[in-house]
């Protein structure tokens, strides 16, 4: 899966011109259209080598748990989406899918065969004190910076081993997964619609969990159940972790949409839980996910649910300060101006 920006995403970043963008990439030797290409392809070296020549920008480590007990509001969707699109920015980011269905998985283009390693294996060798344990044998490579863990049918057991084996909760992904907050800049955990000890051994290691909710009342009563376990296992784990509220699939055509989102939006006025954009629905988004395609080759113009998944994940990384970050002059600018040139 080829992962990238275009032009016109880094000026929409950078909040400046396409003109402005390719004279960047041409100052300073940045090739982005191979021979034969229509496209001008900036990837994330690419991106990250354009930021520093900016001036830098400040980048956030989070991990974020994808969570409802209500199914089909479109959880893997939205890990998939996130995760792909952070990437592209250059957030080396793992994936984690902890549902059985392995719906993250099969979207990537990944068999959920027998072979392959889950959290279940690695689970199993990290409690019998394998020699040489290591999280990342367990990873693909999506890109360079996408990894994922996949799952399969036999996740269904790892719940029940850790109950068996009386696993600390607190202590489970720290020990399985040590070092990974450390190397990764986003982690996304994508979890069952149930409530059992993996998902409180990830809201207990997670900052923040992710609840998508579609606008009808069984999805709200989820929502209301969801939020009830976060808490509970931040009191019971203490944990510091919160929790976001993203409407999914959002339908403009149904009036009820409107009547529960406002309804949301009283419930948790004057708070960051409720996130700012809503999600439409969107038939080219579930089709392309379903047979493992790239969601942001699609048209942006003409699937507006790309624009909701970008907006979800500036708000959650903190990029809309990307935008206020001042360029830095270049040395020829600096001296005509009879100004000095400071590092940043």
């Amino acid at each position: 899966m080829e992962l990238f920006l275009t032009p016109a995403d880094v000026a929409e970043l950078f909040g400046i011109t396409v003109q402005a963008v390719h004279k960047m990439l041409k100052e300073h030797g940045i090739a982005t259209q191979l021979k034969g290409q229509r496209t001008h392809k900036i990837y994330p070296d690419m991106l990250n080598k354009l930021l520093e020549i900016r001036g830098g920008v400040s980048r956030v480590r989070k991990s974020f748990a994808i969570h409802t007990l209500k199914g089909g509001v479109g959880k893997s969707t939205l890990c998939h989406a996130l995760g792909s699109r952070a990437s592209c920015y250059g957030f080396k980011t793992l994936m984690i899918d902890l549902d059985k269905q392995a719906n993250l998985t099969n979207s990537f283009g990944i068999s959920d065969d027998d072979e392959m390693t889950t959290m279940l294996e690695l689970y199993e060798k990290h409690r019998t004190g394998e020699k040489g344990y290591d999280f990342r044998d367990a990873l693909y490579e999506i890109s360079p910076y996408l990894h994922i863990i996949p799952a399969r049918l036999e996740l269904a057991n790892l719940d029940l081993s850790i109950q068996l084996n009386s696993t600390n909760i607190s202590k489970l992904f720290p020990g399985m997964l040590k070092g990974a907050k450390e190397e990764y800049d986003l982690i996304l955990f994508d979890l069952p619609a149930d409530f059992n000890r993996v998902t409180m051994a990830t809201h207990a290691f997670a900052d923040c969990a992710l609840i998508p909710i579609n606008m009808d009342a069984f999805s709200i009563k989820g929502l209301k159940l969801t939020q009830a376990h976060v808490d509970y296992v931040r009191r019971e784990f203490d944990g510091s972790g919160d929790f976001r509220v993203i409407i999914n699939k959002f339908d403009a055509r149904n009036t009820l949409s409107f009547e529960l989102m406002a309804d949301l939006k009283i419930l948790y006025k004057d708070t960051p839980f409720l996130c700012s954009k809503v999600i439409p629905v969107s038939k080219p988004i579930e089709t392309a996910f379903a047979s493992g395609e790239n969601l942001w080759s699609l048209a942006r113009t003409k699937v507006p649910a790309l624009e909701g998944f970008e907006s979800v994940l500036f708000e959650m990384m903190q990029m809309d300060a990307w935008k206020n970050t001042p360029p830095r002059r270049s040395s020829k600018r600096a001296a005509s101006e009879g100004g000095v040139e400071h590092g940043h």
